[in-house]
């Protein structure tokens, strides 16, 4: 286990000066959840599923968002453009 001595400015951003003086790190440490398990290659897998879902909902927003504009692109005459925004949110519901 590895302990880590917080600097005087590090322990008011990090606690306001309340009694921080010093965080456990380490695989033993007991604030370590699942969510916190390291994958053998040293990957937080936690937060490796935390990014995956980012991203799905990124491509949820690209998808509502190319959907909202092909709609605008219709209305305004622009037929060409619709359907290209049609055909990128048609790709996107792929991914």
């Amino acid at each position: 286990m590895h302990t880590i001595s917080l600097t005087k400015s590090a322990r008011r951003r990090r606690g306001g000066g309340r009694n921080v003086s010093r965080e456990t790190f380490g695989a033993g440490a007991p604030h370590a959840t699942k969510e916190e398990a390291m994958c053998t290659n040293g990957v937080n897998a936690g937060q490796f599923e935390q990014m995956i879902d980012q991203v799905d909902d990124h491509l949820k927003l690209e998808r509502r968002w190319a959907h909202n504009l092909a709609h605008q692109a219709a209305d305004a005459g622009f037929a060409a453009t619709a359907e290209k925004l049609h055909a990128a949110q048609a790709l996107l519901d792929d991914a």
